[in-house]
C-alpha cells in the first residue's frame, strides 16, 4: 500500500434492498499539506459483476467546496447506478484549484492526483482504464480541463461546467494570488487554460 495513503472510513449500507458501496478514503499524501477526503461511488451491479470493469468519472467541486458538494447536487449514488460508472469525488482542499501551487511547497494537488489517486483508483477497482472521464464545475471546471491538458493520454474526456478558464481578470479574488503568486505574467502562462493547450491566446 502506498506509503503515503491511509484508509480511514469505509462504508457498506442497503438502500432499496440492493447492496450499495461507497467508500470515503482519507489520503495522507507527501503532495498536501493536509489529509484529502475522496468518496468514490460503485454502481449498484459492482459486486455483482465480478469481472466486469466500469468506466471511472472524477468529478472535481467548485471553489470552497469539499468532496460532499457533487453528492448534495446530484446524488452520486443515483447516476453511478443508472448509467454504470464509477465515480470519485476528491476533496480540491477548499481552494487548490487542483494545480501545482508555484508558491505554496506542499500544496501540490496535480502530483496528488496523478501519482497518489489516480494509480490508486486503476488498482483497487474494476475500472476500464481506456473509460476514464473528468468534469468540475468553476474552479472544479478548470481543473477538469487542466489536469486533462497536463495528461491527455490518461482521459477519455473532460467536461468543464462554469469553468474559469482566464485568471487575469480575477487575480484579486477566489485566493488566487495566494495560491498561484503576485506574477501575474507567470500564472497566465503557467496555468491558464488556452495556455496549457497550447492555443496561444489571451
Amino acid at each position: 500500500m502506498n506509503r503515503f495513503l491511509q484508509i480511514c472510513l469505509f462504508f457498506i449500507f442497503f438502500v432499496s434492498g440492493q447492496l450499495i458501496a461507497q467508500q470515503q478514503q482519507v489520503f495522507h499524501s507527501k503532495y498536501l499539506n493536509r489529509p484529502d477526503t475522496v468518496w468514490t461511488f460503485t454502481p449498484a451491479t459492482y459486486s455483482e459483476a465480478s469481472q466486469q470493469e466500469y468506466p471511472l468519472l472524477y468529478l472535481l467541486h467548485g471553489w470552497g467546496g469539499n468532496f460532499r458538494h457533487w453528492d448534495l447536487m446530484i446524488d452520486c449514488q443515483e447516476y453511478a447506478d443508472r448509467y454504470g460508472f464509477v465515480i470519485v469525488c476528491p476533496d480540491g482542499l477548499y481552494d487548490s484549484w487542483y494545480i501545482n501551487s508555484p508558491v505554496q511547497g506542499e500544496n501540490q494537488f496535480e502530483d496528488f492526483f496523478f501519482k497518489d489517486l489516480f494509480p490508486f483508483v486503476i488498482d483497487h477497482y474494476r475500472v476500464d482504464a481506456d473509460e476514464v472521464f473528468i468534469s468540475g464545475l468553476s474552479m472544479g471546471g478548470h481543473g477538469a480541463l487542466y489536469l486533462m491538458a497536463k495528461h491527455p493520454e490518461k482521459f477519455t474526456s473532460a467536461g468543464s461546467l462554469s469553468g474559469l478558464l482566464k485568471f487575469q481578470a480575477w487575480q484579486n479574488h477566489y485566493a488566487l494570488e495566494r495560491v498561484l503568486g503576485l506574477d501575474e505574467r507567470k500564472y497566465h502562462r503557467r496555468f491558464c487554460i488556452s495556455k496549457v493547450f497550447g492555443d496561444g491566446q489571451d
